[in-house]
């Protein structure tokens, strides 16, 4: 089961970024602080959804572990800029 639900939540994410990858080249009206913050939106609603699966597999726990990580960065990074 452990080994589905990753493979599942890896497939979800890896089509999540490439969609998103797609859709921000596109945006070029928006400023730089804008995208940010939309992405930082985003990352975080995937990590709170994911969270509320009770995810037992450790490299996934690990991976969403980078991933706040990263958004606490972003946010960091954007309230000083």
């Amino acid at each position: 089961m452990e080994v589905l639900l990753s493979a599942v939540f890896g497939e979800v994410f890896t089509r999540y970024i490439n969609f998103f990858i797609n859709k921000s080249s596109k945006l070029q009206v928006l400023g730089m602080e804008d995208c940010l913050w939309r992405v930082l939106l985003r990352a975080q609603v995937i990590v709170d959804e994911a969270m509320g699966w009770h995810i037992t597999n450790q490299a996934m726990l690990q991976e969403l572990n980078v991933l706040r990580d990263a958004i606490h960065r972003g946010c960091y990074v954007s309230d000083n800029f």
